[in-house]
C-alpha cells in the first residue's frame, strides 16, 4: 500500500489493495482448515451468514474500503451474536508498548473495553496504518458487549485453549 501511496493512489484505492490481500490470506487459511471452512471469503455479512448456516467455519477477509479486517470481524461477530471474538495477532496479547521492539514490555492480562478504546483513539488512521486494532472495531466490541480476547494467532494450541475456555496466554477485554 505504501508503494501505491507513493504513486499517488487515494486511500480508498489503498484500501482496495488491502482488501484483495486479505481475501487471498483468507483463501489460504480456508485451505489450511480444509473442508470445514468456506472456500470463498464472503463479500459481506450476509454471505458470511450463509456460509455459517451451511455449518462452515467462516474465514473472512476485507469487505469494504474504510473497514479494517478487525472491524469486519467485529461487525460480523456482532451481526451473528457471537459468544466470543478472538483477535489473533502476531504477539501474545496487548502490551504497554511494542513487545517486538521492547523486551521489557508488559502484557496486560485484562483490560476494560474503555481502556481499549482509549488506547486506540490516538492511533494513525489510513489503510494498513493501525497496529493494535482500529477504533471502529473497538467501538463495535464496546457497543455489542462482545467478549473479546487478543492472543497470538500463530499459537494454534493456545487459541484452541481460549476457545475451549481453558487457560491461555492473551489479554481479555472486560466488557460490561
Amino acid at each position: 500500500m505504501e508503494l501505491a501511496r507513493d504513486f499517488g493512489a487515494s486511500e480508498v484505492f489503498c484500501d482496495l489493495i488491502g482488501i484483495d490481500a486479505t481475501r487471498l490470506s483468507a483463501r489460504l487459511l480456508s485451505a489450511a482448515i480444509g473442508k470445514d471452512a468456506n472456500l470463498e471469503p464472503p463479500r459481506d455479512h450476509i454471505d458470511g451468514l450463509k456460509a455459517l448456516n451451511f455449518g462452515k467455519i467462516v474465514v473472512m477477509g476485507g469487505t469494504h474500503p474504510g473497514h479494517s479486517t478487525d472491524a469486519v470481524a467485529a461487525l460480523f461477530a456482532e451481526y451473528i451474536h457471537a459468544d466470543l471474538f478472538i483477535n489473533a495477532t502476531d504477539v501474545d496479547g496487548i502490551y504497554d508498548r511494542d513487545p517486538q521492539k521492547y523486551k521489557d514490555a508488559k502484557r496486560y492480562e485484562k483490560l476494560s473495553v474503555e481502556q481499549l478504546v482509549d488506547m486506540v483513539k490516538s492511533q494513525s488512521l489510513g489503510a494498513g496504518k493501525y497496529k493494535l486494532i482500529d477504533i471502529l472495531a473497538a467501538k463495535v466490541i464496546q457497543r455489542s458487549k462482545l467478549k473479546t480476547i487478543f492472543l497470538n494467532g500463530r499459537n494454534i494450541e493456545n487459541m484452541k485453549n481460549a476457545i475451549e475456555g481453558k487457560k491461555f496466554i492473551g489479554t481479555v477485554i472486560e466488557n460490561g
